[in-house]
């Protein structure tokens, strides 16, 4: 778990760059969520 924490930290910086801050910061735990149900 701890691994995937910072693979997703690294691509989801350039998509901040990118995009909105509050985009990427919904998407990452919308992802969770996901993976978890």
């Amino acid at each position: 778990m701890e691994s995937a924490l910072p693979s997703v930290t690294r691509p989801m910086g350039a998509v901040t760059t990118g995009r909105l801050p509050n985009q990427p910061v919904q998407y990452c735990p919308g992802t969770t969520t996901d993976y978890s149900g």
